[in-house]
């Protein structure tokens, strides 16, 4: 049974990004989803990026003399991409092209790095501009990365990895607000995100799994059942169900993928629980189900790390968005001389994990 688990491993669809693109066999006309549609405008920005060197993205994320000519250099080259990101975080719709049902386990998002890379472009704007006095042009860029963190996870629509990436780029929006939310000046100018921002009621991990369960059950039920004349889908099953075939036979793997969709139902019934049940229960679920012994389970549910940190990055971005309401309540009720005012301290970490 350990010789299904290397084949087996590319069917944890949402876990694994594949960075390589595929060609679009069926390309949307450039006109109309410019209108509408933010991943046109966020498309352009990562182009606008492919200038900048492996010494600038380390600056990005490095200690950086701001006044300097290099980040000045840096700054410069940014421009064309962040005015893309601001026109693109203005649009109310997000559509990357994903054909998630018809890709299955052979599915990409390379559209992902270049947004948290993008998302890191602004934010270094945004630090750069805030001591220079022009703290409204910092927090523009802020909203900009904020209304990209969810396009790229669209509610758990787009998968685990999609809302992961969101949640990253969340925690670094709430981080640079952390570490400039000190004083009631600081508070007016976050008080606008604090309006705006919408905290969510809507369950995205579990989302994201039914999803999983939703692609890759049929996907592997139909490569397995059904002879492909596409090369292209040829190649796929070559590359992920072959193997299993000739080594178990086409019914039984049908049969434990299907035994699978039951447990990606159950777990994601879990996820509705609050923390102090959540890990009992799904640690007592685990057992019980002997997900093990279903290499298809044992592998996209019971080795999958992105349920669990899923289920408790939501909650602590929650949680950060709260406090961040109640930092700004609280310094704008009171003087903005009054001493017994403590600046709130940065989180822990730089994003939430457990």
């Amino acid at each position: 049974m350990k010789t299904i688990v290397v084949t087996i491993v590319a069917l944890s669809l949402f876990s694994v990004v594949l960075s390589e693109p595929v060609a679009d066999e069926h390309p949307r006309s450039a006109s109309a989803r410019g209108m509408t549609d933010a991943a046109f405008d966020y498309e352009q920005a990562f182009k606008a990026l492919s200038v900048l060197t492996e010494a600038d993205q380390s600056l990005l994320a490095g200690e950086v003399d701001y006044q300097s000519p290099t980040a000045k250099a840096l700054l410069l080259k940014l421009d064309p991409a962040l005015r893309h990101l601001h026109r693109g975080s203005m649009k109310p719709t997000c559509d990357w092209g994903l054909n998630l049902q018809e890709e299955g386990a052979a599915a990409n998002f390379p559209h992902l790095a270049k947004a948290k890379l993008l998302a890191k472009c602004a934010l270094f704007r945004a630090r750069y501009n805030w001591p220079q006095g022009r703290k409204h042009e910092s927090l523009k860029d802020l909203r900009a990365t904020i209304a990209l963190a969810n396009h790229v996870g669209v509610k758990g629509n787009n998968g685990y990895v999609s809302l992961l990436t969101q949640y990253e780029i969340e925690a670094l929006s709430l981080s640079f607000i952390f570490d400039r939310l000190k004083d009631a000046s600081a508070a007016e100018i976050f008080a606008g995100i604090c309006d705006k921002i919408e905290l969510p009621t809507d369950n995205a991990p579990k989302t994201a799994l039914l999803l999983e369960r939703d692609v890759i059950v049929p996907w592997v039920k139909q490569y397995v059942s059904a002879s492909r004349s596409n090369s292209r889908e040829k190649k796929t099953r070559v590359r992920f169900l072959d193997d299993l075939v000739r080594r178990y036979g086409r019914q039984e793997i049908v049969d434990a993928v299907e035994e699978t969709r039951n447990h990606y139902t159950r777990v994601a019934e879990l996820l509705d629980l609050p923390p102090d049940e959540f890990e009992e229960h799904h640690d007592r679920y685990v057992e019980e189900a002997a997900l093990a012994s279903n290499p298809f389970s044992k592998i996209v549910i019971l080795e999958c790390p992105a349920i669990k940190r899923s289920y408790y990055e939501r909650r602590e971005l929650l949680e950060q968005w709260l406090r961040v309401k109640r930092e700004v309540k609280r310094y704008l009720t009171v003087s903005r001389d009054d001493s017994e005012v403590q600046p709130v301290g940065a989180p822990d970490a730089d994003k939430p994990s457990r």
